[in-house]
């Protein structure tokens, strides 16, 4: 953060700061780590663990954009003091032949002065389906998540509206040697933005995250 430097063509050019100061910040969190077994049959289990965070930070770094005449740059800059809260949970069910997770987190980052952040954590939810056969060497599911919108202090795309994507997934260890991975990723080739990157420029265009991605890995394992 402190060296980056360069560009994206020629309207946003990255500026290192020297001057940048490590970050310090303390933390309350309190947690609940709940296991049970046998829950609705006699070999399944349910693991759930919520959490619950305040953390004050100091010399908070944010990506800062600002404009010289017609020269757009962006610079990693301490922004003060900033209090990040939220909610996190991890929570699956499992019957060794079925399976369900639910991930998420709820979180809210703001400056004392109540301004939004360029880089702040995301509000996001993901559930998780899937099953397993051939002596569980096949695991194969689906995967939906959600990310809520946004809010960016940058002036040229100061927010991202939240989307939903559809994923699948399929893995199989045919024997010792020879595994095979498949997956599509926005398997309904939905357009978003990414909350992530693409919000310091003026394009929309480039704001748009991956489109339907279609992923095949086969492994070959030598010897023993």
């Amino acid at each position: 953060e402190a060296f980056r430097v360069g560009g994206h063509g020629s309207r946003l050019e990255y500026l290192p700061n020297f001057n940048l100061k490590p970050e310090s910040a303390s933390t309350v969190e309190i947690g609940l780590n709940l296991k049970h077994n046998a829950v609705f049959m006699a070999n399944d289990a349910l693991r759930t663990k919520l959490s619950f965070y305040h953390t004050r930070v100091r010399d908070y770094i944010d990506r800062e954009q600002f404009s010289v005449g017609t020269q757009s740059y962006s610079q990693y800059q301490n922004v003060g003091k900033v209090t990040l809260k939220g909610i996190e949970l991890d929570s699956s069910y499992d019957t060794g032949r079925f399976y369900a997770g639910l991930n998420g987190s709820l979180a809210k980052a703001d400056t004392y002065s109540g301004r939004p952040l360029n880089n702040a954590p995301l509000k996001r939810v993901v559930f998780t389906v899937g099953a397993r056969a051939f002596d569980q060497d096949l695991d194969y599911g689906v995967r939906w998540s959600s990310t809520a919108s946004t809010e960016r202090s940058s002036a040229t795309a100061p927010r991202a509206a939240g989307y939903s994507l559809l994923d699948m997934y399929a893995s199989w260890q045919i024997n010792k040697q020879v595994s095979v991975n498949f997956g599509i990723d926005n398997l309904l080739n939905k357009a978003y933005t990414d909350p992530q990157a693409g919000y310091a420029t003026t394009n929309p265009s480039s704001w748009q995250g991956t489109g339907r991605n279609v992923k095949l890995n086969v492994g070959w394992r030598f010897g023993g």
